[in-house]
């Protein structure tokens, strides 16, 4: 199950949406609005984000993908 960061939730928050990790098994979010309704799944669980290449490769590295 993919998790979500920090950075994540903040940046949610500031688009006024909530995050949650996906049921589907193929993406890595899900995304509702402020009333609960699903709006769209994002993120191919296949590949790395910003956040995955921070963990993995520094914040430098993170910021030249």
């Amino acid at each position: 199950m993919y998790k979500i960061t920090k950075r994540q939730k903040d940046n949610a928050e500031r688009l006024n949406v909530i995050i949650k990790p996906s049921k589907n098994p193929k993406k890595k979010l899900d995304v509702y609005d402020k009333k609960g309704e699903k709006l769209v799944e994002i993120g191919d669980i296949k590949y790395m984000d910003f956040d995955l290449y921070i963990k993995a490769k520094g914040i430098d590295y993170a910021k030249e993908r």
